[in-house]
């Protein structure tokens, strides 16, 4: 991800509506039922009216044959541009969501090959230390160079969670240095 990228993603975080965010309908609030389309347009104009017009945003987007479509309606408070921003940027994160578990998947899948290739060795595993070094930089640069993961909540104690064989073998190669 880049870093522009994500100081954006932060910045509106920051700035926008705490989550959980949920999608509905617009429910009558004396009916219990779905709006009518009069009730909801009286209901966007009366945001407008007590907000300021120029916080009432919408997320638009294209259909496939390319015409116009409105995505949604994100307010008319204060909080209501970042919010529209973190909207508006969710299929750019998905695109590269998408790429980077990929990514963490072929980073994933040649880490294990090469620990399979070390634990079937007859050779002593710290006689590979150049795979080992390859491996521990491909799992590096997955987590901690360009990676949603890297310095996150889930950064590199995620990883190892997951994957115990490769936190066993670390702990492995800690203890062949040691002696």
């Amino acid at each position: 991800m880049t870093d522009k990228l994500l100081e954006q993603i932060k910045a509106d975080r920051e700035a926008g509506t705490r989550g959980p965010w949920g999608a509905h309908n617009m429910v009558h609030a004396d009916r219990g039922n779905q709006m009518t389309p009069e009730e909801i347009g009286e209901y966007v104009a009366n945001s407008v009216r007590i907000g300021d017009p120029n916080r009432f945003l919408f997320v638009s987007g294209k259909h496939e044959d390319g015409g116009d479509c409105d995505v949604c309606h994100t307010g008319n408070g204060p909080k209501g541009p970042a919010n529209t921003r973190r909207i508006a940027r969710v299929p750019d994160m998905e695109t590269r969501i998408i790429s980077d578990a990929a990514e963490i998947a072929r980073l994933t899948a040649e880490l294990d090959a090469t620990l399979e290739k070390l634990n079937s060795s007859a050779v002593p595993n710290y006689q590979h230390n150049d795979e080992v070094i390859d491996a521990a930089r491909l799992l590096r640069e997955a987590l901690m160079d360009d990676s949603p993961f890297g310095n996150s909540e889930m950064g590199e104690d995620w990883f190892l969670r997951e994957h115990p064989n490769i936190a066993a073998l670390s702990e492995q190669l800690k203890e062949d240095e040691e002696e």
